[in-house]
């Protein structure tokens, strides 16, 4: 019988492409799945299809019932930042390993994000689109003023 891995809500980073390549030629069978933050537990049981593994987003909290529900799972590996979903006390009473990816899948599209809300603060994006949408841009408004960062 394969081994099933099933992997939640990863959409992202190219998760999903990672582990199908880091598995090619191995007998895993690979779920991808996809939840609401209300999905009833009955529906994830369901659709997560009893893995031995399951690669755990953020939209889900795992813990000891959906752990109980799931008698073939032996680890849940995060992907992403924390473990704020995952009930340790739950997960180490049932004898689930928890885990995470590795770091480098997140590192560049958080430092990209980061500089891309910097930039939109400089130069008061926000505020220049409710200015737009208002009606009240003009030529001579404060938002047209790029001489800090060209020179004049």
């Amino acid at each position: 019988m394969p081994a099933k891995i099933s992997i939640e809500n990863v959409r992202l980073f190219g998760v999903a492409s990672d582990i199908s390549k880091l598995i090619q030629g191995h007998d895993v069978e690979v779920i991808k799945v996809y939840f609401g933050r209300e999905t009833p537990i009955e529906e994830m049981c369901k659709k997560l299809g009893n893995p031995d593994i399951i690669i755990a987003g953020s939209m889900i909290t795992y813990n000891g019932e959906l752990f109980r529900r799931l008698p073939r799972l032996k680890a849940v590996i995060r992907w992403g930042v924390g473990y704020d979903n995952i009930i340790l006390e739950d997960a180490t009473r049932e004898g689930v390993i928890v885990s995470r990816l590795p770091p480098y899948l997140l590192n560049d599209a958080v430092a990209e994000q980061t500089v891309a809300l910097m930039l939109s603060l400089l130069r008061k994006i926000p505020q220049a689109h409710e200015f737009v949408k208002r009606g009240e841009w003009r030529i001579d408004s404060d938002f047209n003023k790029f001489e800090e960062l060209i020179g004049e």
